[in-house]
């Protein structure tokens, strides 16, 4: 069990502590929460005088807090976070892991971007389609404040130290112009997962990526059934995170080919 040492510095990660969800902050010196952390840590969430937190910075520091009571009646308590040792700092894994997905219809969005979070990606890409050949409702932009937020509550509830790079690309053009060297597509026509490319895109229609930039693209198949867009994104984030802390071990090449 981790527990904290003599002088007050913490031995290992605080998030072993048993604490809740992370809250992540701009600065873990000055402890200072936005409105919105404030309101959800203490009115939706009721953490009270005494309780234990753990902060983030989102970069992979973290701060075992205790919340203090300094003040106000019941409805207008105020509330300050007091240091409960040394800031421990994650070390990043040195492949990072990426899925990126056209959009889904606004209904399933929330869903595929919260849960692809919690499996611990470190990027995260949003497609749209200008094209039009997806369904109705995928080329609408997303509210990006709207997704920010979504990502930073799924990484608190996953206790994540690291929050991940999130981006909307307009066209799967620009995506791949960009990202095209790392990318291999995902269709049940592929190969058995790796690692040799890091950043998996999912099509939106059975994996069927209009364009010609993704006829060279290397396949990946994630299961031999049909998945739904934001079921896909969700088994690619777990593949991904699985493959790179070996939870999962990859075939062999020679037995990718018999």
């Amino acid at each position: 069990m981790t527990t904290l040492s003599d002088t007050g510095s913490l031995e290992s990660d605080p998030r072993r502590l048993g604490s809740g969800a992370v809250v992540y902050v701009q600065d873990l010196s000055s402890r200072e929460l936005s409105d919105e952390s404030y309101h959800h840590l203490f009115r939706v969430r009721r953490v009270r005088d005494g309780e234990h937190v753990v902060l983030g910075d989102g970069v992979g520091g973290l701060l075992p807090v205790v919340v203090r009571r300094v003040g106000g009646s019941k409805a207008t308590e105020r509330f300050e976070l007091e240091p409960l040792g040394e800031i421990f700092r994650a070390t990043h894994p040195r492949l990072s892991v990426g899925v990126a997905s056209f959009l889904p219809s606004n209904d399933r969005l929330s869903f595929l971007v919260q849960k692809t979070v919690e499996c611990g990606v470190d990027e995260l890409y949003l497609i749209g389609d200008p094209k039009g050949t997806s369904r109705s409702g995928r080329d609408r932009s997303p509210d990006g404040g709207r997704i920010d937020r979504i990502v930073r509550e799924a990484c608190g509830q996953a206790k994540r130290a690291f929050l991940p790079t999130v981006r909307i690309f307009s066209s799967p053009e620009l995506f791949l112009n960009e990202m095209g060297q790392r990318v291999a597509l995902c269709g049940s026509d592929g190969d058995p997962p790796t690692l040799d490319r890091s950043l998996w895109l999912i099509g939106p229609e059975s994996g069927i990526v209009d364009t010609p930039l993704a006829s060279a693209l290397p396949r990946v198949c994630l299961s031999t059934e049909v998945l739904r867009i934001e079921t896909a994104s969700i088994v690619a984030g777990a593949l991904l995170v699985a493959l790179r802390s070996v939870l999962v071990v990859e075939k062999s090449r020679k037995s990718h080919k018999s």
